[in-house]
């Protein structure tokens, strides 16, 4: 038809959300799923327990979405929580942490401080982890509390715990949970969750250090 334009609408499904569609409508147990999708059987196992709305997509990807008006709110309150520990400009802060939400947002709030922001992925070793860090002195090390890698759940917090105790420049430890919803960080020395972090800051108009 002239003048007439069709609008397309995009929808975009995660592999968690196609996995549970297909096993709602098909009620295939996990062993035929695997064998029709090519999918592991640890992966969907994964994905299929009670909490996989509020953990990323097992297959390693944060498959959350976040507005921009979300991410400035998260910006800010984070910002807030950082300046409240002290951290200014020059401070160095370090991150063990994968492609997910609050990796932004904890780069953005510690760049619009001036700090200085240093991370690596959680599959690094012990000694590279150390040797990246360790020259920088940093303040603040923000840790996820593992990562899915082909199908597996990586835990790293024993491994952070070594790291920790290597660092005597740490202030704190912020641990970004990841793989699970409540991790045990008792064995961290000067941890705390983001959440119980952030949870006495309110969003506030970003200020940038120039």
């Amino acid at each position: 038809m002239k003048g007439y334009r069709r609008a397309k609408k995009r929808v975009t499904v995660t592999v968690g959300e196609s996995v549970r569609i297909v096993r709602e409508l098909q009620g295939l147990s996990q062993n035929d799923l695997a064998q029709r999708t090519g999918i592991s059987q640890a992966t969907i196992s994964a994905i299929s327990a009670p909490s996989w709305r509020n953990v990323p997509s097992a297959c390693g990807m944060d498959s959350r979405r976040m507005s921009w008006r979300e991410l400035k709110a998260a910006v800010g309150a984070m910002q807030r929580a950082l300046t409240a520990a002290g951290i200014g400009v020059g401070d160095r802060i370090c991150a063990v942490v994968p492609n997910m939400a609050e990796t932004i947002v904890c780069f953005l709030a510690a760049s619009s401080l001036g700090a200085i922001w240093s991370s690596c992925s959680p599959d690094f070793g012990e000694r590279g982890i150390l040797d990246r860090f360790g020259q920088i002195e940093p303040k603040i090390l923000f840790t996820a509390n593992g990562y899915f890698y082909n199908g597996k759940t990586i835990d790293v917090l024993p491994r952070v715990a070594e790291i920790v105790r290597e660092l005597p420049t740490l202030e704190r430890v912020i641990m970004i949970p990841f793989t699970q919803r409540s991790p045990d960080i008792s064995a961290i020395p000067r941890c705390i969750d983001v959440h119980a972090l952030m949870s006495g800051y309110r969003p506030r108009i970003i200020e940038f250090e120039r």
